[in-house]
C-alpha cells in the first residue's frame, strides 16, 4: 500500500468516526427531546387540573370514566413521540404469509387455519400490544396482539418471535414464522370471537 493510499485510508476512517458522531449525537438529542416533551404533558396536565374544579371534573370524565384502552394510549404516544428505545427487526429471507386479505383459509374451531408454507414468515395485521403469550385449547401456543381498534388478534402456531410481551407493536412487523405449513388467527372483541368479516368493518 503506497503513502496515497495510506492517506485515502486515514481520510475515510475520519469520515466515518466524524459521521457516527454526528449520528449519536442525534439520537441523543432525540431522546433528550422525547424526555422533554414527556415531562411537559405531564406538567401540563397536572397545571390543568389544578387551575379550577371544573378542569378537574373535565378530567376525571374524559380520563378516569371514558372508555379509553391502553392500546390507544401507547398507540397515540408512539405516533407523537416515537420509541422510547428503538427497536431493530432483522431482514427476513423466508416467505412472507399474505395475511390481508387472508387466503388459503378455512374455518377451525372459532377463527380460522391458513395454509402456508412451512417456516413462513408471519407478519401482523395491526398495530397494537403484545399482551399474552400462552397456551390456548386447540390453537396451541398463542401471541395476543391487543389491537388499537380494539379487536384482539390470536396468532397461534407461530415460533422464533422476537418481541417482548407489552411491546407496542406496528401493522406488517414480523411476527415469527410458521412451525408446521399452517397456522391459526382467531378474534376476539369485547370477550367474544368474532369473524374475520367483522374484524375488518373494525378498522
Amino acid at each position: 500500500m503506497n503513502e496515497l493510499e495510506l492517506v485515502a485510508l486515514r481520510h475515510k476512517k475520519r469520515r466515518d468516526n466524524a459521521l457516527k458522531e454526528t449520528t449519536d449525537d442525534k439520537k441523543i438529542s432525540k431522546m433528550f427531546t422525547k424526555i422533554l416533551l414527556s415531562i411537559i404533558l405531564v406538567l401540563s396536565c397536572t397545571i390543568y387540573v389544578k387551575l379550577s374544579p371544573e378542569n378537574l371534573e373535565n378530567f376525571k370524565r374524559v380520563v378516569l370514566e371514558s372508555n379509553l384502552t391502553f392500546t390507544k394510549i401507547n398507540e397515540w404516544y408512539h405516533n407523537t413521540f416515537g420509541s422510547f428505545l428503538p427497536s431493530f427487526q432483522e431482514p427476513s429471507t423466508t416467505t412472507v404469509a399474505n395475511t390481508d386479505p387472508l387466503v388459503n383459509k378455512e374455518n377451525y374451531l372459532d377463527g380460522y387455519k391458513i395454509s402456508v408454507p412451512k417456516n413462513t414468515t408471519v407478519s401482523l395485521l395491526d398495530s397494537g400490544l403484545y399482551v399474552f403469550l400462552g397456551e390456548k385449547e386447540g390453537y396451541g401456543n398463542v401471541l395476543i396482539i391487543q389491537g388499537v381498534n380494539g379487536v384482539d388478534i390470536w396468532y397461534g402456531g407461530i415460533t422464533n418471535t422476537s418481541l417482548n410481551l407489552y411491546d407496542y407493536v406496528e401493522k406488517g412487523q414480523i411476527l415469527g414464522t410458521t412451525i408446521e405449513d399452517y397456522y391459526y388467527l382467531a378474534f376476539v372483541k369485547d370477550g367474544n370471537f368474532i369473524t374475520y368479516e367483522e374484524y375488518q368493518n373494525q378498522n
